[in-house]
């Protein structure tokens, strides 16, 4: 089974702010749909991601995975 990682939800949006990219554009980036990128930015996710998902966030903000990830 693949590791669950943390990552920084706050993090992330400052991210897309600072880049002007809103839901619907990281939906399209990373290839999934706008419900999930929703539920992800909203906490429903339990802030929990598999590496896999986290590498489509990375690649969509174009960042260090250390960028959105949780310092512990």
């Amino acid at each position: 089974m693949e590791k669950i990682h943390h990552i920084d939800v706050e993090k992330v949006k400052q991210i897309m702010a600072q880049k002007g990219i809103d839901h619907k554009a990281l939906a399209q980036l990373m290839g999934v749909t706008l419900p999930t990128v929703q539920k992800f930015l909203n906490g429903a996710c339990q802030r929990h991601m598999t590496l896999k998902k986290l590498i489509k966030i990375r690649n969509a903000l174009g960042v260090d995975l250390r960028d959105i990830l949780h310092p512990y």
